[in-house]
């Protein structure tokens, strides 16, 4: 027979896992109602628009961005808020503007 401690502790960590499920539940009702929110608005300025057609994810490897940021400091050869970094970067994709 299992020991009572064991199974005591068994059936605290599973009423903890049920109340973040439930947390968690809540949490993604909450995301999609504010979703749908942003979908209405964008309809609303951009009548031609598919909000589903957008996603979250920038399509760049999980990094890339900070070693976007280093490669441009060091052709630069000077230190920069990140607001600066931007400028820059938009400055090395299109010299022209």
């Amino acid at each position: 027979m299992a020991e009572t401690h064991a199974l005591s502790a068994l059936k605290e960590k599973r009423t903890r896992l049920v109340g973040d499920l439930i947390t968690a539940n809540t949490r993604v009702i909450a995301l999609k109602a504010d979703l749908a929110a942003v979908d209405k608005c964008l309809k609303i300025f951009l009548s031609d628009v598919d909000p589903k057609a957008t996603n979250g994810k920038s399509g760049l490897p999980k990094g890339s961005g900070s070693r976007m940021a280093l490669e441009i400091l060091r052709e630069v050869g000077r230190s920069a808020q990140h607001s600066g970094i931007g400028c820059l970067y938009l400055a090395a994709v299109r010299p022209s503007a």
